[in-house]
């Protein structure tokens, strides 16, 4: 697997992974405010994710790794 293959599945694994915690932070019940932030904070990182890998998918065609 190139590098550019590792990057790429590791930026949707991450992107997935802050969707899921968001999900968990949002469903904790009874949990300290602070939780809640970091559920937002972990969806915007996922939405980051999700824009920058089309971006960087179409950036790293006319790159060979």
């Amino acid at each position: 697997m190139s590098l550019k293959h590792f990057h790429i599945v590791f930026i949707v694994i991450a992107g997935l992974f802050c969707v899921l915690f968001a999900l968990w932070c949002f469903r904790a019940e009874g949990v300290d405010p602070s939780v809640r932030i970091m559920g937002w904070v972990s969806l915007a990182g996922g939405v980051a994710l999700a824009v920058y890998c089309p971006w960087f998918f179409k950036k790293s065609r006319k790159v060979i790794l």
